[in-house]
């Protein structure tokens, strides 16, 4: 049996009717799970119900992530749901890839049976000597087809003595194509909430997912605005090389985003060399969402501070960037094209916090506040007097740290 299996005589295998409550289950709660987690798990279990003695279920799914190329769920026996872990890009490029049984999976859609309690047995990968160790006794991947190019991984494996019996691998197989459809449902509302989560923000993100679609939907929000920009891209520019100048640009955007996110901002849009966030007092309140934003703005100027030591030393060009924050109302929603739209903030407060992010270049200070934000700013602050800010119908009375 173990050389017999193939694509051909396995993944067309309709299912019996042993496996018919598990799909069933799969089709009516499986779809409808919002864990997938919790999913997995009880796959195991109901496989085990229908008498298939599954000690360990791993399912694979690629994803579309900048950072992460799959997400690998592990579930073995007496776990309550499966463990779940991302997996970088430069996975497939690791020795541990090279030598998985995955690989053929993924990249030659074949089936990989290794029985491990035989004499003699095959173990062409190093990992099929762990799980012998573990005393398993039978091993099976399978290669689960979802959307053109998409392909996810399945692999089964018992503890049973003599391994998995030939009805066993029927039903295993026979549940294939309906666990790929499920497992399809969930990677495209994992990749749609990846995708709007890296593009248009998080929270912007799970309002475009719930619903908040329509040109012109909006509401009137008090934020707290963040707007920085980096000093001399231009110059810079001009003299770096187009592939250096963009891993500056990256390396900037790094350095102040993860600081951002850390305290519960979310950056709401990117504009060449610079960038507009916002930090939400209807979460947290006012108080604690401008020291939040003070404190984001310490650490990313700390940030760039140690980036810049680095860059020092291979002879690059130190990054500078300035910084406006303000507190005020702006209209959160959709605005654009009818098939071009955008999620972001627009109303007077945006005007007034790049204005003051401008003029850090006038008073050679790296930020400056509003009299709003500077009212509740947790360090001690001073004036810098009544200044004329472009578009501002008064002059406004510009603030910055002790």
């Amino acid at each position: 049996m173990q050389n017999a299996l193939t694509a051909e005589n396995i993944l067309h295998v309709p299912p019996t009717a042993s496996a018919a409550p598990v799909v069933q289950w799969l089709l009516a709660e499986g779809r409808r799970s919002t864990d997938i987690r919790a999913l997995i798990a009880e796959l195991a279990r109901r496989m085990n119900d229908i008498g298939v003695p599954v000690a360990r279920l791993n399912i694979s799914i690629p994803t579309l992530h900048p950072l992460v190329y799959a997400h690998t769920y592990r579930w073995t026996r007496g776990m309550d749901q499966a463990e779940q872990t991302p997996r970088e890009h430069t996975i497939r490029d690791s020795p541990e890839y090279q030598v998985s049984p995955l690989k053929p999976v993924y990249e030659e859609n074949r089936i990989i049976r290794r029985r491990l309690d035989v004499p003699s047995p095959i173990l062409d990968f190093p990992i099929l000597e762990e799980f012998r160790a573990k005393g398993l006794t039978d091993y099976l991947a399978l290669p689960a087809q979802g959307r053109v190019g998409h392909r996810m991984a399945v692999t089964w494996a018992t503890d049973r003595p003599g391994g998995f019996d030939e009805d066993d691998i029927a039903r295993l197989g026979g549940i294939l194509p309906v666990l790929s459809l499920v497992l399809e449902i969930h990677s495209q509302e994992s990749i749609t909430r990846t995708l709007l989560d890296t593009y248009i923000g998080r929270h912007s993100g799970t309002r475009v997912l719930d619903g908040s679609i329509r040109r012109g939907s909006g509401e009137t929000i008090h934020a707290a605005l963040w707007m920085c920009d980096l000093r001399d891209s231009t110059g810079m520019a001009e003299h770096l090389p187009s592939d250096v100048m963009l891993g500056s640009l990256n390396a900037f955007f790094e350095a102040v985003v993860e600081r951002v996110h850390n305290h519960g901002g979310e950056v709401l849009k990117f504009m060449g060399d610079g960038l507009l966030a916002i930090f939400r007092p209807d979460i947290v309140g006012e108080a604690l969402c401008v020291c939040r934003a003070v404190d984001a703005a310490d650490e990313a100027f700390a940030s760039v501070d140690t980036l810049n030591a680095a860059r020092n030393e291979t002879g690059l060009p130190p990054l500078r960037f300035g910084l406006g924050l303000h507190l005020g109302d702006v209209v959160y929603g959709n605005i654009g094209a009818p098939d071009r739209l955008d999620f972001t903030v627009i109303g007077p407060a945006v005007n007034l916090v790049s204005r003051l992010e401008g003029l850090t270049k006038t008073v050679n200070r790296p930020m400056l506040m509003s009299s709003d934000f500077a009212k509740l700013c947790p360090r001690p602050t001073q004036s810098l007097g009544h200044h004329t800010l472009r578009g501002v119908a008064e002059p406004h009375e510009v603030f910055a740290l002790s």
